[in-house]
This record gives structure tokens, sequence and C-alpha cells, in this order.
């Protein structure tokens, strides 16, 4: 059951409103694996949910691709949910590629088609890792274009914010959170930001109670 405050809590944080376009669309000659005009639709246009999106898929992905290297009997279930998966979220980005590799792929895993899925499987991991590159270089490349304003670290409200929205698993605060932590560049953090970032989209969240706990 959602908390009757979440939704008001979500829309505490806004980003500046002279926040500079993100130019995603002069990308696309780089990322010829997602159409982007077409995954800008998706998002009413809104380039920077999208680009927030991107970002996940391309983090959730490379997590995901390990346990996908060895397929056989035992584990084909587990295959196919994560592939199914891979292939929603795909869709939304819209990665025709990777949608349509990992609609055969779903399809051999329930029709436990083992010879179809090695055959083929070793393609499109390698697709699929090439794509989570491009779009960390495009990201990168965003950053420099945008540069966000500095701070030494994390203000330790917004990481108690964090904190708590780990413990009760709430997915929405937590994001809301993080994008508030992402608003800026950080000097002396250690890389804690990142680290945050990556395991909010991983929804890692025991790692992060336990991180903040030592701060």
């Amino acid at each position: 059951m959602k908390d009757s405050h979440e939704e008001s809590e979500i829309t505490d944080y806004k980003e500046p409103e002279d926040f500079p376009a993100l130019p995603l669309l002069d990308f696309q000659s780089q990322i010829e694996e997602i159409d982007i005009a077409k995954g800008l639709e998706n998002f009413s246009g809104d380039e920077k949910t999208y680009l927030r999106v991107l970002r996940k898929f391309a983090c959730n992905i490379r997590f995901l691709l390990s346990s996908l290297k060895e397929v056989n009997e035992e584990n084909l279930g587990a295959y196919e949910i994560t592939i199914h998966g891979i292939k929603g979220s795909s869709f939304i980005i819209y990665a025709a590629q990777i949608s349509e590799m990992t609609k055969t792929l779903e399809d051999a895993a329930k029709d436990k088609d083992l010879d179809y899925i090695k055959m083929h499987n070793p393609a499109f991991l390698e697709a699929a890792e090439a794509l989570s590159e491009k779009i960390d270089v495009m990201l990168r490349e965003i950053n420099a274009v945008n540069p966000k304003p500095k701070k030494a670290r994390p203000d330790p409200e917004v990481l108690k914010k964090l904190a708590e929205a780990c413990e009760f698993f709430s997915m929405n605060k937590a994001d809301a959170a993080m994008n508030e932590i992402d608003a800026f560049q950080y000097e002396d953090d250690g890389g804690l930001a990142d680290w945050l970032r990556e395991k909010v989209d991983l929804m890692q969240f025991a790692d992060i109670i336990n991180k903040l706990s030592d701060i």
C-alpha cells in the first residue's frame, strides 16, 4: 500500500527552471541501436526523465548480463524471467534491436529450446553490453556539456531521507532523494554519490542502509 504522503514528497525537489536543454537528439548517430526521438515520445518529450531511464537501463543490464552467460535446463526459468524484464525495458527506451533479440530468446526459453538460446545468446550479450557502454559515453558527454554546480559532499539531511526510503523499500522516495543528490557534482565525497546512484538503480537497499549508517 502506498504511503499517503508519498506523492507530495516526491515533488518536493524541483530542478532549476533555467537548466539547459539536454541535446539528446545530437547523439542519435552515436547510438543507432536506439531511436531516441521515439524513445522521447514515450516520455512526452521529457529529456531529463528519459535520460534517467537510459542511465538505469545501462546500469541494470550490466548487472543482469552476468547471470545470462551460462544457460542450462536448471536455470532456464530464471533466464526467461530476466530476458522478459530486459525486453520490457528495451522496448520502453526504443532499443528495437535488443527488444527483438530478447523476444526471440524469451520465446525459445518458453519452448525450452536450449540449442537456439546457446546459438544466439552470445550475440545478444555482446549487443547489450555494447549498448550500455554507448549510453555511458553519452551520459559523460552530456554531463560535460551541462556541468552541475559543485559541492563538497552530499547534504546529510538528503542522505538521511535516502536511508529512510531504503528502510521502507520505497523506490519512489529513494529516486526522489537520489535526484536531489544527483543535482550536484561532489568534490570530496570519495565516490559516494556515484556508488549510491548505482545501488539505487539496482534496488540494493540493504547495502545503502549499511553504508549510510557508517557516515
